[in-house]
């Protein structure tokens, strides 16, 4: 159940009540909060009803060879286009899953980058794999490995950022894109720097069970 005392938010709450109702298998895997946020019943992770002027627009709960509601995103959008530099001007995903027990933060991360330089990132340029450091900011780093991406799309500079972590037995894969300024690759609006890798570190922070 989500804490009591979080802060009443109505139209929140109803925005994201239509994507609960819209998703399929949702019922039984997410809670919607009074604030309008999400919580992942099974991890305990909580995902906001919207970060800095990118809310909340999608629930995937995926079919999973371990139990339903162990394998879910939570996506977010600026924007109403299907993809980046369609419509769609910044993103977030925040994809959870638990493992049958084979899956590393390695293999996952080399998986999920696969598959981000098969897309609109395909000519994108890499900074190398890093972990970041154990402690940032006063909050614990799990076991992670992260990247950070920059491409041009549809004209415009994009930054990408790739975050995979383990906590608690879930494999955490956490995905933002935004446009950046192209000479120093910072986020051209304040609110998209929330969107870095260190902030993104916090959503990580709420998962508690199992």
């Amino acid at each position: 159940m989500l804490a009591a005392g979080v802060a009443l938010d109505p139209v929140a709450k109803l925005r994201t009540q239509g994507i609960f109702q819209a998703t399929q298998y949702a019922k039984g895997v997410f809670e919607v909060g009074n604030d309008g946020g999400i919580a992942h019943l099974r991890s305990g992770l909580l995902c906001p009803a919207t970060f800095p002027e990118l809310p909340l627009s999608k629930l995937t709960v995926f079919p999973s060879p371990v139990e339903q509601g162990t394998d879910i995103d939570c996506e977010y959008a600026r924007g109403t286009g299907p993809s980046l530099g369609n419509g769609r001007t910044a993103e977030l995903v925040i994809h959870i899953t638990k493992g049958d027990g084979t899956q590393t933060v390695n293999s996952a991360f080399t998986a999920k980058d696969f598959t981000l330089r098969q897309g609109v990132f395909k000519k994108a340029q890499f900074s190398e794999p890093q972990s970041l450091n154990p402690q940032i900011q006063g909050i614990r780093t799990p076991p992670n490995l992260a990247e950070k991406g920059f491409a041009m799309i549809g004209g415009v500079p994009y930054r990408t950022e790739l975050l995979v972590m383990g906590v608690a037995g879930w494999v955490v894969e956490i995905r933002a894109s935004f446009p950046a300024d192209p000479q120093t690759g910072q986020a051209s609006k304040d609110s998209d720097s929330q969107l870095s890798l260190l902030g993104l570190i916090q959503c990580a922070a709420t998962i508690t069970i199992l």
